[in-house]
């Protein structure tokens, strides 16, 4: 069953309008709250402690959701994994979002490492122009 399939059995059962009615009801609100009280505030996916929204991994569950149905994301990943499950379920989007955040960061630490090592090089061949530099100073001094 897709997400909006979901969505829509649970609207059709429930007595909410819609999926946004049901976000603004005071049911999951209390459901959101205390779901953010045992958790660490910050994305799954990279994080983040700002513009946090709380996910649903799985619909079937709407109105009586338990803590392993949410999951805490920011809001760019929130959207990224919603266009990524228009073509594959959502915990696959899950998924691909951790890898392609895990791939980024070590390309990141790879990057860094290289800039880091040129920089050494770079000293080090400066160190060795300035002692260069010195010796021919000292030795025309003395002459």
């Amino acid at each position: 069953m897709s997400v909006y399939a979901a969505q829509h059995k649970f609207i059709g059962e429930s007595e909410y309008d819609s999926y946004s009615d049901y976000l603004k009801s005071p049911h999951w609100k209390e459901t959101k709250s205390r779901f953010l009280s045992g958790q660490i505030r910050q994305c799954a996916i990279c994080k983040e402690k700002r513009w946090l929204d709380v996910h649903h991994r799985i619909y079937k569950t709407l109105g009586c959701e338990r803590g392993e149905d949410l999951v805490i994301l920011c809001r760019k990943h929130h959207t990224e994994l919603h266009e990524l499950a228009r073509n594959m379920s959502l915990e696959s989007a899950l998924e691909t979002l951790k890898a392609n955040r895990e791939w980024e960061v070590a390309q990141k630490r790879k990057q860094y490492k290289q800039a880091k090592s040129k920089n050494k090089k770079q000293k080090k061949k400066r160190g060795k122009k300035r002692k260069r530099k010195y010796k021919k100073r000292l030795q025309s001094l003395f002459r």
